[in-house]
């Protein structure tokens, strides 16, 4: 997924998840998340191989974990170990079974579990175009082919060697020498799931083999809420009128509130339908109609004479006698800076000339 906020605001709705939404947040103080009183946290992060974690992770069994076995499904995989470690939230029918059925297994079960569910399939490729989908499957099939063919070859190989053994000397194997500079590596992004569950914060990284521990969570929400009920039953009546005034307000600011996350709704969906829709077919039609009425050969001719943009680098130039001014393609005048180098070696002096266009 290379869109945030939009495509994961719709794939809640997909597997049966009700009264949640997935918002992209800038920050993790309290200003920041308080109000949003949030299940989890789905941090996406340039990736790197960590050698500072531990191989080995001890499997609690109350945690649901699942190992990301695909390799463009990161995303997803954050997701559902945050949602289906969250007891109080209504995951749908669809769900709530998958979660009773794997929960006995192992992590690398429950990812093969996951990988296999048509449901989250389905969810999952709603968010993809169509010409997504089918380069991945010729991707797929160009790989078994190329893996098919790889195998015939050295079967092949192997069977010559043995009817021809040969005599002579083992070469020495020549290490190729790669240039640093010409290899670059590809920016890989990658998605993990952070959970509060069984009174602890909970670290779940598909490609780990396990939930890591990131510490033990103080319950405070409660005794929060109890403290705020107590101080309004002890207000004054005098104080009543002041805090019926803040509540109208709030009320107000909720309303907006929601309003805004209906326009929010409305154009994540609009952003979606646009994003998922096949043009495909709409391009090889209108090119086709361009080739039968005789539009098409015209417009490649005139692609075709169309000069790439050149890139302009600024350079300092030897005081050498150049023309004062020259013309660029669209006639505009342009003036060399060298020319008044030379007359005046002072650059803050130099000022145009009245006759000179500005551009």
């Amino acid at each position: 997924m290379d869109l945030i906020g939009g495509p994961f605001s719709v794939i809640e709705s997909d597997p049966g998840v009700k009264n949640l939404s997935v918002v992209e947040v800038f920050d993790i103080e309290p200003w920041a998340t308080d109000h949003l009183q949030p299940h989890g946290l789905v941090f996406c992060f340039h990736w790197r191989k960590d050698v500072h974690r531990p191989a080995e992770f001890e499997n609690p069994e109350q945690v649901w974990f699942a190992n990301q076995l695909s390799d463009d499904a990161c995303a997803s995989h954050a997701i559902l170990n945050v949602l289906l470690n969250c007891p109080t939230v209504d995951l749908g029918l669809t769900l709530q079974q998958f979660r009773d059925e794997t929960k006995e297994m192992s992590p690398v079960m429950k990812g093969l579990a996951v990988t296999n569910s048509t449901h989250i399939r389905n969810a999952h490729n709603s968010l993809a175009r169509q010409a997504d989908l089918r380069g991945s499957l010729n991707a797929i099939a160009t790989t078994t082919l190329d893996i098919q063919k790889a195998k015939a070859k050295e079967l092949q190989s192997k069977k010559k060697q043995t009817a021809t053994p040969s005599k002579s000397k083992p070469s020495k194997s020549k290490s190729k020498i790669v240039d640093s500079s010409e290899t670059t590596e590809e920016e890989v992004y990658h998605f993990i799931g952070y959970v509060p569950a069984f009174g602890k914060v909970w670290e779940l990284d598909g490609l780990k083999p396990g939930p890591l521990e990131v510490g033990r969570m103080f319950l405070q929400a409660g005794s929060r809420r109890l403290l705020r009920d107590a101080d309004i039953l002890s207000s004054p009546p005098d104080m009543l009128l002041e805090q019926w005034e803040n509540a109208v307000q709030q009320a107000a600011r909720l309303k907006t509130n929601v309003e805004d996350e209906i326009q929010k709704a409305a154009t994540d969906w609009s952003d979606f339908i646009k994003r998922t829709h096949d043009y495909e077919p709409f391009c090889v039609e209108y090119i086709r109609c361009l080739h039968r009425d005789g539009f098409l050969e015209a417009l490649l001719d005139i692609a075709k004479n169309i000069t790439p943009p050149q890139t302009v680098v600024k350079a300092k130039k030897p005081k050498t006698s150049l023309p004062d001014e020259n013309f660029d393609q669209e006639g505009l005048e342009v003036q060399d800076m060298a020319d008044h180098n030379n007359n005046n070696d002072d650059d803050d002096a130099w000022k145009p000339t009245p006759s000179r266009q500005q551009i």
